[in-house]
């Protein structure tokens, strides 16, 4: 089901959808939720946190009740729409105390990225035109065919590259429609593994998206974004031994600019692979931190730390970086699962 009926969970009993904001100018986009929503069960609520100036979970649940809802009595999707650091720790304590529902986070450039207006409005237009169904289809004939074998084999083509996962680890499903207690970052349709199972190499030619954990990274994070625009002129491979980067290689100069940006060793490990099929994130976007970049169809390897700027881990990870290819092959267990030219 195309749009964001498709991805609540509104066969829920007294469902309602809290849209969290925390920019200025918010109201327009809360507004298109609800008339997206407007034939459906679901009693849609905005809290706008520059007016509410929350900054704890206790806070949010308590301002609940001024909305009109009740942990207690309503199953509550979050759809968090965040520019702001310090919003997705508040936003993380409320679902934590919610009995029954999910959370949805639509994460914006953030201010110290150049966060505008329109970037929310472009973004949340990608969310509603998400084929949610559709991601959940393709994610089940991944996992059926992950099934098959208990150490199963994927394997990645790109290029002249190739990209083996041979383990027993599972894999993840951030895609389709939302169930009770998951959290999700939009517009998602994706499979991930986090393992260390991977050897070989993977050529990147699309783009990339980075991520900054804390604002003091944001500097970081703007010099990979203008690298992103370069990918499809000059390849990049990345060599990969037990989930671990050997280097970066191209024909030009890119390769080198990489390697310098990426000298601390904590960038060296490789937190993700995933294989994306949202067929609304077929542009990639070069210019500013589009999220919807990771749910282009086809690869991605993420380096770096988680890009949850509240997750514990090592601080000196301060950005996530996907470095995504729209053309490849990938076989599961010596079957075809997607191929992109």
């Amino acid at each position: 089901m195309p749009g964001i009926e498709g991805l609540l969970n509104l066969e829920q009993p007294r469902h309602a959808t809290l849209v969290i904001t925390d920019f200025a100018g918010a109201a327009d986009i809360a507004g298109t939720i609800r008339r997206a929503l407007q034939q459906s069960a679901s009693e849609v609520r905005h809290l706008d946190l520059t007016r509410a100036h929350h900054a704890a979970g206790e806070d949010l649940l308590a301002a609940l009740d001024s909305l009109g809802l009740s942990p207690h009595c309503h199953y509550i999707s979050i759809l968090a729409i965040l520019c702001q650091h310090r919003s997705f720790g508040a936003v993380r304590a409320l679902q934590d105390r919610l009995p029954r529902g999910d959370c949805a986070r639509l994460e914006l450039p953030s201010l110290e990225m150049g966060f505008q207006l329109s970037q929310a409005q472009h973004m949340l237009d990608i969310v509603l035109k998400s084929d949610y169904h559709l991601q959940d289809m393709a994610s089940n004939l991944f996992f059926e065919a992950l099934a098959s074998d208990n150490n199963y084999n994927v394997d990645v083509t790109t290029s002249e590259a190739v990209l083996h996962i041979i383990d027993n680890k599972p894999w993840f499903q951030l895609a389709g429609k939302l169930v009770d207690g998951e959290s999700r970052i939009l517009p998602g349709g994706e499979v991930a593994y986090t393992g260390s199972c991977i050897d070989g190499a993977l050529t990147i030619d699309g783009g990339l998206l980075a991520t900054p954990e804390a604002p003091e990274a944001a500097p970081l994070a703007r010099a990979l974004t203008a690298l992103s625009g370069e990918f499809q002129h000059d390849p990049v491979t990345v060599k990969i031994t037990g989930g671990s980067v050997l280097g970066f290689e191209s024909k030009g100069n890119l390769a080198r600019r990489l390697t310098h940006l990426l000298s601390d060793s904590g960038y060296r490990r490789v937190t993700e692979v995933g294989i994306s099929f949202n067929t609304a994130c077929r542009e990639l976007i070069h210019t500013w931190p589009a999220s919807s970049n990771e749910g282009c169809p086809g690869i991605h390897i993420g380096l770096g730390g988680d890009p949850d700027p509240d997750d514990s881990h090592d601080r000196n990870m301060l950005v996530h970086i996907d470095l995504i290819t729209p053309r490849g092959a990938v076989n599961v267990n010596q079957k075809p699962f997607m191929k992109l030219a």
